[in-house]
């Protein structure tokens, strides 16, 4: 269909001003700059495209001049004079619209071909009919066109039958032969292309190529496989069998048998005498042998006697060499030694027994046994004097059929019997948290761990183990040493092993006592005999559990350390009274509740020295005649007193006084008042009742005494003070050498043989006036003294201070409302007794425990007792 287009811009300005030149209808043509306009492609011009030269309109178009209104100017002019609408081209049919104005369509040159592309040349204004090359602009197709259908396109071929390269197209350049991509994602494979075969992939020569370690079996059941960057990895699996000879183990009592179908080796305990499975089947009904099963073999060996006839089978296979002995440890061999030498001559015993320093053509060399983390190897140039060395080096990945332990085991060997032998070896290197490196040591009745140890990194150690316990029984002597290392979780461990060497003095152990012959193994029990040491089986052999170690002792702490067992006694515990002997001939020793008790006898029943014997009296020489007995005591001067107690003559008619240490009498019978003349006639008032003197002090001006009552309880507990209590032995008592505050004697409550007031039930007592004093009306009085407690604070163990009058007992002091109470210090204590003035009062001390705990402490003490008033 014909289509309209707009005229260009300049085109249309011109038209609208065209001025009367319209009207006289000449040839219009169209200004320059409406052609140049068309030329560059604005508007109609657009549609022209070059064609052999030519241009050309396509076909089917028209051009049409839009004007804004119905009838415009444009629109009057084309109407008076249509040639103006001639726009020059000969493709475009013109005319005159009498609404729009100029119009111009397209000249047709259909020719209803669909493989033609059918134009119209402006140059010409002929049609050209040119054929369609049907180019759809993809280089990765190809155009064909057919008659009455028109194009159609199809995929470039672009194979170039060469099998090495990937043939593809790009829609901008075309078809493109890169070269062939031959890696097919195995680790295993060498990736090229043939020219005629196209991509190879191959197994490299020699090698087996793997994804996964099956891939690798090699149907063998003693091989390993691993497929590293896809190639197998073979390796042999440690202690495997094919057959059952790879399962040997030397021992005749095992039926050596191997499962072919997995490689695993056991060993059966034959059912034969002198084999066994277990300890219960060597049992020899015999009470003093030791039954054992090591390796299935049965072991027995004697451990009690009563004649050394009874012990020949200590020195079984032996006897040349040691002579068999009954000890009280049980059966014991000594060597038999030259007479001239005093030592063991060969065959029985040579100083270097066996060595073993990794080297070549060695006579005592070891069998290397791995772990599951690694193993032992014999390596050139790494030893501590000599050349080579054992070292276990870890392997990445473990070692497939290994342990849990890996071993430097060393041939079965005979050490002399009866001899000083040790064991020296060195080693050093890397050692990990919960590593283990440890010597073991198996005869016919036992297997034990008798060292173990911590390797430095750069240090050669060499340390000595005393194989004197293992050399003294016949049973022990033939020893295979072990050692052994335990990796915790495979952490890296390097170690290195070297001059291993068995010695010996060819001389028995000299002793004093059994203590000289300890050898810190629990595997045996040393004893001294005439001077020698010997050895016969012990019970305190533990590994790593202190069970084992259980005595069924309460009174011991049992634990394992270093593989013996110890059993360390707990102080003061006890079983039976035995037990708990001190040794002190004054002490009285109980067990209760399996806890020793020491109660010490007091000096008048029992002295250990002259010590224990001092009354701390001035008057009285002291002395402990023999440990056991009770004290003595003599006076060393008839006048002499400490006491007014000691001036006692047993006369009615003195009254006795003790001043410094001097007694002194004063006759106090009388018949009359004039006999009781003290010569104080303004202060006292002398009288004669009953034949005895009575002196009554008056209370005048003049004749006041500021001290009614006073003690420092230096000389005794004075009469004037009585005792009460609810226990006989924690209670209130004079004690001297303890706690006071002035001189040496002070009140005490508490138990002085235990030095504590716990009796294990609540206790109470007083001390407290005998005779009640009537306290001076007008008068201020205090009472005081100095205080002291190692008890428990706050309300518990109570101390108050009494003022028992006609209305009962009141407290005037309260140790636990007391602020300034303080515990084991010396308190001052100060009490003001004026209200009670004028009335007749009884001063008491009471200390009560409330309870029956927390009693340990050592208790109360009391000194400088004073009982005082002013004097106006």
């Amino acid at each position: 269909m014909p289509f309209l287009t707009p005229l260009p811009r300049a085109l249309i300005a011109w038209a609208l001003g065209v001025t009367a030149a319209c009207e006289e209808a000449g040839p219009v043509t169209a200004p320059d700059a409406a052609k140049a306009a068309d030329a560059s492609g604005d508007g109609a011009g657009d549609l022209a495209v070059a064609l052999d030269g030519e241009s050309l309109i396509p076909d089917g178009g028209s051009v049409t001049v839009e004007v804004d209104g119905t009838i415009g100017p444009w629109a009057q002019a084309c109407l008076q004079a249509p040639q103006m609408c001639d726009d020059g081209n000969p493709c475009t049919v013109d005319g005159c619209d009498p609404i729009s104005g100029c119009t111009a369509l397209v000249k047709s040159c259909a020719d209803d071909d669909p493989c033609t592309l059918d134009k119209c040349s402006v140059q010409t204004g002929t049609c050209v009919h040119a054929a369609d090359t049907c180019d759809d602009g993809n280089a990765c197709t190809e155009g064909v066109c057919t008659a009455g259908v028109g194009c159609t396109f199809t995929a470039a071929n672009c194979a170039d039958d060469q099998p090495c390269t990937s043939d593809g197209c790009s829609p901008q350049t075309g078809c493109a032969h890169a070269p062939l991509d031959c890696n097919d994602g195995k680790t295993c494979t060498v990736d090229s292309c043939n020219p005629q075969k196209g991509c190879q992939n191959l197994a490299p020569p020699g090698a087996k190529c793997c994804e996964i370690a099956v891939d690798c079996d090699d149907g063998d059941v003693c091989t390993a496989h691993k497929c590293l960057f896809g190639v197998c990895s073979t390796q042999p699996i440690a202690n495997c069998c094919k057959s059952a000879a790879d399962c040997d183990d030397g021992n005749t009592c095992t039926a050596d048998l191997c499962a072919t179908a997995t490689g695993q080796c056991s060993h059966q305990p034959k059912q034969e005498k002198g084999c066994c499975a277990k300890d219960l089947d060597c049992d020899d009904a015999t009470q003093c042998t030791l039954d054992k099963c090591v390796d299935a073999k049965c072991g027995h060996e004697p451990t009690c006697c009563t004649t050394s006839a009874g012990c020949g089978d200590i020195v079984q296979g032996v006897a040349e060499c040691a002579d068999a002995t009954c000890t009280t440890a049980g059966c014991a061999a000594l060597p038999k030694l030259d007479p001239l030498t005093k030592v063991v001559p060969a065959p029985c015993c040579v100083p270097q027994v066996a060595k073993a320093g990794f080297e070549p053509g060695e006579a005592w060399s070891p069998v290397l046994v791995p772990s599951q983390y690694g193993q032992w190897a014999v390596l050139a140039g790494v030893g501590q004097s000599s050349s080579s060395a054992a070292v276990f080096k870890p392997v990445d990945g473990g070692v497939v059929g290994g342990g849990s332990v890996a071993q430097v085991r060393m041939p079965a060997i005979n050490l002399p019997i009866g001899v000083d032998t040790k064991l020296k070896f060195s080693f050093k290197g890397q050692y990990g948290q919960g590593d283990m490196f440890r010597l073991r040591a198996t005869t016919s009745v036992g297997s034990w761990w008798i060292w173990q140890g911590n390797p430095n990194t750069n240090i050669w150690q060499t340390p000595t183990v005393d194989l004197n316990a293992l050399a003294a029984r016949a049973a022990t002597r033939n020893v295979q040493l072990t050692w052994e290392l335990l990796q915790a979780k495979g952490s890296p461990v390097g170690l290195h092993l070297d001059d291993i060497a068995l010695t010996s003095t060819c001389k028995p152990k000299a002793c004093a006592i059994d203590v000289q012959c300890n050898d810190n193994l629990g595997l045996s029990k040393e004893s001294c005999l005439a001077g020698v040491c010997t050895y016969a089986a012990g019970v305190d052999y533990c590994e790593n559990d202190s069970t084992v170690c259980d005595d069924k002792n309460p009174c011991t702490s049992d634990y394992c350390s270093n593989f013996t067992c110890y059993h360390a006694k707990i102080n003061n515990c006890c079983t039976n009274v035995g037990e708990c002997d001190d040794g002190k001939k004054c002490t009285l020793e109980t067990c209760i509740g399996q806890q020793c008790q020491f109660n010490k006898l007091p000096p008048a029943q029992c002295c250990d020295t002259a010590v224990d014997c001092d009354d701390k009296k001035i008057c009285t020489l002291d002395m402990c005649p023999v440990a056991g007995l009770p004290c003595q005591h003599t006076k060393t001067a008839p006048d002499c007193c400490d006491a007014v107690g000691d001036c006692d003559d047993g006369d009615k008619c003195t009254l006795e006084s003790c001043t410094k240490n001097v007694c002194s009498t004063k006759n106090i019978c009388c018949k009359a008042a004039k006999d009781c003349d003290d010569g104080d006639p303004m202060c006292t008032d002398d009288q004669c009742i009953d034949g005895l003197c009575s002196w009554t002090k008056l209370s005048k001006p003049g004749c006041c005494e500021p001290v009614m009552q006073q003690s420092d309880f230096e000389s005794g507990k004075p009469d004037w003070l009585v005792p009460q209590g609810t226990s006989a032995t924690a209670k209130w008592q004079w004690l001297t050498g303890k706690q006071a505050k002035s001189g040496k004697g002070a009140l005490y409550y508490g138990d002085p043989t235990k030095g504590n007031f716990d009796t294990g039930a609540t206790h109470s007592g007083t001390i407290q006036q005998a005779v009640a004093l009537t306290l001076p009306l007008g008068a201020t009085v205090k009472f005081s003294f100095q205080l002291w407690m190692d008890t428990e604070g706050g309300s518990y163990d109570e101390f108050k201070v009494n003022v028992i009058g006609a209305s009962g007992p009141k407290a005037v002091f309260v140790k636990s409302t007391y602020p300034k109470w303080q515990l084991k210090q010396w308190m001052p204590i100060e009490v003001d007794l004026s209200a009670y003035a004028g009335q007749a009062v009884v001063l008491q001390l009471l200390f009560d425990t409330i309870d029956q705990i927390g009693n340990g402490g050592e208790g109360v003490y009391v000194d400088d007792w004073k009982l005082e008033r002013n004097c106006p």
